[in-house]
C-alpha cells in the first residue's frame, strides 16, 4: 500500500503535464497560425501598393501580376483591382466570369 501512495503523486503529476500538453498544443498551433496570417497580410499589403505604383505608372502587366500576389495573400483590394482589370480589359484579357469570381473573392475577404 506504501508504493501506491509513493506512485499516485508522480502519476498524477504525469497525467496532469499530458493534459496540460494537450490543451496548450491547439493555442499554440492557433498563435502562430495567426503571426503567419499577420505576415501575409503586411506583405500582401506592400505587394498591393507597389501594384498600384504600377497601375499609375502605366505597367498594367506588372500591376496585374501584383494584385494577383496580392489577392493570393487574402488581399480583398488585390482582388478587386485585378477583378476591375479583367472587367475591363485593363492589361490582361477581357473576362467577366473572372472578373466575377475575383469580386467575389474580395467581398469573402
Amino acid at each position: 500500500m506504501s508504493s501506491v501512495k509513493k506512485l499516485l503523486p508522480r502519476t498524477i503529476a504525469v497525467y496532469s503535464l499530458f493534459y496540460f500538453l494537450l490543451c496548450i498544443s491547439p493555442a499554440i498551433a492557433v498563435a502562430q497560425d495567426r503571426a503567419a496570417s499577420a505576415d501575409d497580410a503586411a506583405q500582401g499589403r506592400a505587394i498591393f501598393q507597389s501594384g498600384m505604383e504600377s497601375y499609375r505608372a502605366g505597367n498594367l502587366p506588372d500591376a496585374a501580376e501584383k494584385f494577383q500576389r496580392a489577392c493570393d495573400l487574402n488581399g480583398a483590394a488585390g482582388c478587386y483591382n485585378l477583378g476591375v482589370m479583367y472587367n475591363d480589359g485593363a492589361g490582361v484579357p477581357r473576362d467577366a466570369n473572372r472578373a466575377l469570381r475575383l469580386f467575389t473573392r474580395a467581398c469573402e475577404r
